[in-house]
């Protein structure tokens, strides 16, 4: 790779970031890191989590500026001091490229328009596949007005746009805007060099229960009510179902009822993947407009098979029957039936995760993505032109 960007400086917006738990954050947090050694970063998110204004971490300077942490941190506003601490960053530092992520958040919209206004090249990552359904006429209609409204900021600036998927392409072409290229989601090899072991035992799962994983937030939406029907209907052996995460309350105690569900909540990473290499199959049967969740390629690296629905780029990497199976999101008896046959057939779920496997380790490791990444970042410092800086 070019050794140009080593004396760059970039920044990466973000509104959410760690350690709000979230896949743009994690994959945001990953990014960072990866072209730290490329070259300077620094990341501006919004203080949902009452961290310090600045903060050092894997060679990357973290900026948290101060909002009002709408609907549970997950819609942040970003307060006036925030725009205006961004603003005076922006020309004190001169970034000569900035990376955002996504285009669904009020501060990231006044980002792009700060930084277009200074001539600084921008690349907008999209991490979603469609609209957001929120359950409603009224809402849905509400929720398309205000991406459009946001995404207009972003066709004024003429940000560069990328996707993590195949299908956030085709999402982006969608809207009108001209992707650039996919920059996946990936994982991190050396996140898995933790001594492995039975975990089972901590969470009060037998050795001979088939275990069910499910990692995300707890929503309809991401399919947890019917992956707990799909269980309850499952006929064969002890089967036990872990949903790592947290989120609608409602939701919780519904499925805290059922004697073969267990919560452990939101879980340090390394213990998550002790807990998902000791299962027997990572479930992930979402109707969300997914990019590509993390837990999916981390369940890849482990060589563990995957049950999930066909949203967004999941059916990427899990190609049904051959890496994974994939079932109609809503469809509960063809999740409980998919869930059956893995039960009965040990050898098919050896050979679904080593499949899987290969496909990750190919194409989906940090030290690759950040590669393509920073040639991209390259690509458009370069198109900039003297004139644009």
């Amino acid at each position: 790779m070019s050794q140009a960007l080593l004396k760059r400086r970039l920044f990466i917006v973000s509104s959410l970031y760690p350690p709000h738990l979230g896949g743009v954050e994690r994959y945001t947090a990953s990014l960072a890191r990866i072209l730290s050694a490329r070259c300077r970063v620094d990341v501006f998110c919004l203080n949902t989590e009452n961290e310090a204004d600045a903060v050092e971490t894997d060679g990357v300077t973290v900026h948290y500026l101060p909002c009002l942490p709408l609907f549970s941190g997950r819609l942040p506003l970003p307060k006036i001091a925030a725009l205006r601490r961004f603003s005076k960053l922006c020309a004190a530092i001169a970034p000569d490229a900035a990376l955002i992520q996504t285009r669904l958040y009020p501060f990231n919209a006044f980002a792009v328009r700060e930084l277009a206004k200074r001539g600084i090249p921008t690349l907008t990552v999209e991490h979603g596949t469609g609209y957001i359904d929120l359950g409603g006429r009224f809402f849905n209609a509400a929720w398309r007005g205000y991406e459009q409204f946001l995404s207009g900021f972003f066709r004024r600036a003429r940000s560069e746009f990328y996707a993590v998927s195949a299908a956030g392409l085709s999402w982006l072409r969608a809207l009108g805007f001209a992707g650039r290229g996919v920059l996946p989601n990936g994982v991190d090899p050396a996140d898995f060099a933790f001594q492995r072991g039975p975990s089972r035992s901590e969470f009060g799962v037998a050795s001979d229960d088939f275990l069910i994983v499910f990692a995300g937030r707890l929503l309809p939406e991401k399919g947890v009510l019917d992956l707990a029907e799909a269980v309850r209907a499952m006929s064969c052996g002890p089967v036990k179902l872990i949903y790592a995460g947290s989120g609608d309350a409602a939701v919780e105690e519904r499925l805290r009822s059922l004697p073969e569900t267990a919560f452990v909540g939101g879980l340090a990473h390394e213990r998550w993947l002790r807990l998902l290499a000791d299962c027997d199959v990572l479930c992930l049967p979402t109707r969300y407009p997914e990019g590509l969740p993390t837990v999916i390629l981390e369940a890849g690296y482990l060589a563990v098979p995957v049950v999930a629905s066909d949203a967004g780029g999941i059916v990427e990497v899990v190609r049904d029957g051959e890496s994974g199976r994939i079932v109609e999101s809503g469809d509960v008896a063809a999740l409980a039936r998919a869930l059956t046959e893995l039960r009965a057939d040990e050898t098919g779920r050896r050979r679904l995760g080593e499949r899987l496997r290969e496909i990750v380790q190919d194409g989906y490791t940090w030290d690759r993505i950040g590669a393509k990444a920073a040639e991209a970042i390259e690509r458009a410092i370069a198109g900039s032109g003297p004139a644009a800086r």
